[in-house]
């Protein structure tokens, strides 16, 4: 069991404690969408939870993918929420799973953008990405 909550999944592969999962500072990251588990896709969105606040904020967009070819979602942006169910009813840790699905299945998500208090919706194409650094 993963003490923190967090999983980050990379290449297929469940990171508890790969580099990628900060646990300083009371920040947790967690891999989403970009690293495909198993057959599944993502949207090219990396996240970072802070449970002071309980937020999940956009920590990176990956170049390329759905996430970042609509030009809407940026780093320090706020999920809010993944086909219509807001986050806040999940756990952290399962945020990337949520993200998650089959390659070419449409996900919905709510965000807010870092310099507006204004929600905005989007529908994004799971991909899988076989270019991983």
């Amino acid at each position: 069991m993963d003490p923190y909550g967090m999983r980050a999944y990379r290449g297929g592969h469940e990171m508890m404690h790969h580099p990628s999962v900060a646990h300083s500072a009371g920040q947790r990251i967690a891999v989403a969408g970009g690293h495909p588990v198993g057959h599944e896709g993502g949207v090219g969105l990396s996240l970072i939870y802070d449970p002071s606040t309980g937020r999940a904020l956009i920590r990176r967009v990956r170049e390329g993918s759905s996430a970042a070819r609509t030009g809407r979602i940026h780093v320090g942006d706020e999920l809010l929420s993944v086909n219509g169910h807001a986050l806040q009813h999940y756990p952290p840790g399962s945020y990337p799973l949520l993200l998650m699905g089959p390659p070419g299945s449409a996900v919905e998500i709510g965000f807010r953008p870092h310099s507006s208090r204004q929600v905005h919706h989007i529908i994004l194409q799971r991909t899988v990405q076989s270019d991983l650094p």
